[in-house]
């Protein structure tokens, strides 16, 4: 047992020896700067610290005035202060969060695919430690990562869930664990702002679910229940953040870019081939239709290496060859069709076509999205948890195992260290700069004194024309919220974005509007509850909102009111976490009982 745990324990260091190595020093790179994304989260990571220097421990920071005069952060499908990376920043300064969370995050989905190919799919160790190495190497997380889709990063976590669904059932504690475990990672996930990938997520699950059942022969009807009850509890559990922020998009939709794809089912099999086994190119663009975008590379960046897919050609080839006429139980049979049609949902998704199209733009969640590409994500666990599946299918001697699993990691490192990783540079998308925010932090920390937003503002180049790069987001470390900030919320060009009368100037001046008298700076419960608070989508503080208005210019909480069911959310969360961890610690004895008996067998072994 010893020996194993050091073997696994080498196994995750020299593949986190390899991963950082290979892509820290882009974070940041050699001239100091992050990815472009990096603009919109390193700010309201510092945004959210400072409200926590204003306000009791246990307040939730719903907005901040730091970016385009004010704007929710909670709400926001994609923010993140409930977060890892958020709780970082309370003891160490936001670009070294960032960095700890890449192999935080990183050293989960290791461990979680291990877990996965070693206990749930029965793997031997070395094609487990494979599996476990393809996916904590996958491109598709540190290329995010390096251009700053800090949301992308709970990717990591899917492993560990596929885990706590997959298997026959088991005792009932043991199935209580598995559910709330879930159910926990699942809220984590929702919490850390993985809106965009919640739903590949779902189809990521169930692809892995009926896998195993597939391989090994049996029914989904634990699975299924452990995945219905998990999600369920994971709902539950960050019911307060999905309301407002259905809410916010309800007011604030983001359903006006067109849905690029291929012209066929073919095309887009051969891209997701590209985008997950070899190595993507910008030059796909040329491939999509009806995209109104210039995609960068990173949006084609899912490398998994060719190692899952040699491997799993390879041990379908022997399959073919071995096969003995028999066709199986039927239930079995089924899996595998089941399993088939799963696997075709990200390419028809990514398939481009006039109806169907049009028909994918008035379904809820997905008509908000600019393109598929995404959903390519979820064919990586498949592919490494298969990579280790056909590793034992090819080898039967535990040395030829080690030597297959050995040559595998060793080809993935290989090309991951020779592939060209330029663009996420200096010389590429590598241009935001992090000094502002990490200066700002330290005179934080160290005098607790927050900068308060007493002005809006708007960047201008030498000719006095607006300056809408990236470096716009850090004039919030001057006391200046840009008008025209970088938020996804509103479009990538701020099309949904409300001026309204908003100016460059004091957030004290005063527009009047007839009867109604604004200042200058939004009231972001606006965004979210329009109708509680009276007001409309985009509105601002009116003059007899003055104090709170500087409550909020100010990083203090300030009060608005909410929906009696956005309430409601709130206590269900609160009410279901502290189930959740009275139920699950009501059956902690029974799961060490039976640890503990385990061993003694192994012992008496």
């Amino acid at each position: 047992m010893a020996r194993s745990a050091l073997t696994t324990a080498l196994g995750l260091l020299a593949c986190m020896a390899v991963l950082c190595a290979t892509w820290l020093p882009d974070l940041p790179n050699q001239a100091g700067r992050l990815g472009v994304d990096w603009g919109f989260w390193l700010p309201n990571l510092l945004a959210a610290d400072a409200f926590h220097h204003t306000a009791p421990a246990w307040a939730v920071p719903w907005f901040t005035p730091s970016q385009c005069a004010g704007v929710p952060l909670h709400a926001d499908p994609q923010g993140l202060v409930l977060s890892l990376t958020q709780a970082l920043t309370f003891v160490v300064s936001p670009l070294r969060a960032v960095q700890l969370s890449f192999a935080a995050y990183a050293a989960c989905g290791f461990l979680g695919a291990f877990w996965l190919a070693r206990g749930r799919f029965g793997c031997s160790r070395p094609a487990s430690l494979l599996g476990a190495t393809l996916f904590a190497l996958n491109g598709f997380y540190a290329a995010r990562m390096m251009v700053g889709h800090l949301s992308f990063a709970p990717f990591m976590l899917i492993p560990a869930m596929a885990a706590c669904v997959a298997g026959p059932a088991g005792r009932w504690r043991a199935e209580v664990w598995r559910c709330a475990g879930l159910g926990v990672l699942f809220a984590a996930c929702v919490q850390a702002g993985m809106a965009v990938l919640v739903l590949p997520a779902m189809l990521c699950l169930a692809t892995l679910a009926v896998l195993h059942g597939a391989v090994a022969g049996g029914k989904l009807r634990a699975a299924a229940l452990r995945l219905v009850l998990g999600v369920g509890l994971g709902l539950v559990l960050c019911a307060g953040k999905l309301a407002a922020g259905l809410a916010l998009l309800s007011h604030v939709p983001r359903d006006a870019y067109p849905l690029p794809g291929f012209a066929n089912l073919l095309q887009a099999a051969w891209a997701a081939m590209r985008c997950v086994f070899f190595w993507p190119s910008a030059q796909m663009n040329d491939a999509m239709v009806n995209n109104p975008f210039t995609l960068e590379l990173h949006e084609f960046d899912y490398r998994a290496g060719p190692v899952p897919l040699l491997l799993i050609a390879a041990a379908g080839a022997r399959a073919w060859r071995e096969r003995t006429g028999a066709r199986g139980p039927a239930h079995v049979r089924l899996l595998w069709e089941a399993l088939a049609l799963l696997l075709l949902v990200p390419l028809a998704l990514n398939t481009h076509g006039g109806f169907w199209t049009a028909f994918l733009k008035h379904v809820p969640l997905l008509r908000n999205a600019s393109t598929m590409l995404r959903w390519f994500a979820a064919y990586i666990p498949p592919a490494c948890i298969g990579a280790a599946l056909a590793l034992d299918r090819l080898t039967v001697s535990s040395s030829r195992r080690w030597a297959g699993a050995a040559s595998g990691a060793a080809i993935t490192v290989c090309c991951l260290l020779c592939a060209d990783r330029g663009v996420y540079g200096a010389g590429g998308l590598g241009v935001y700069d992090p000094a502002p925010v990490q200066a700002s932090w330290r005179a934080l920390a160290a005098n607790g004194q927050v900068t308060p937003i007493d002005r809006l503002s708007v960047l201008t180049d030498a000719q006095g024309r607006r300056d809408m790069s990236i470096r716009r987001t850090n004039q919030m470390t001057q006391g200046a919220s840009p008008l025209f900030c970088y938020d996804p919320l509103f479009g990538y060009r701020l099309e949904g974005f409300r001026q309204g009368t908003l100016h460059a100037g004091p957030v004290i001046d005063q527009t009047s509007l007839g009867a109604r008298t604004e200042l200058n700076l939004k009231n972001p419960a606006c965004y979210v509850f329009p109708g509680a608070n009276g007001c409309a989508p985009g509105d601002t503080f009116t003059a007899a909102q003055a104090p709170a208005a500087a409550d909020f210019a100010a990083y203090r909480p300030f009060a608005f009111a909410k929906p009696w069911w956005a309430e409601a959310a709130d206590w269900i969360s609160l009410v279901s976490l502290a189930v959740t961890i009275l139920l699950t610690g009501a059956t902690l004895g029974g799961v060490r009982d039976a640890f503990s008996r385990r061993r003694s067998a192994a012992g008496h072994g």
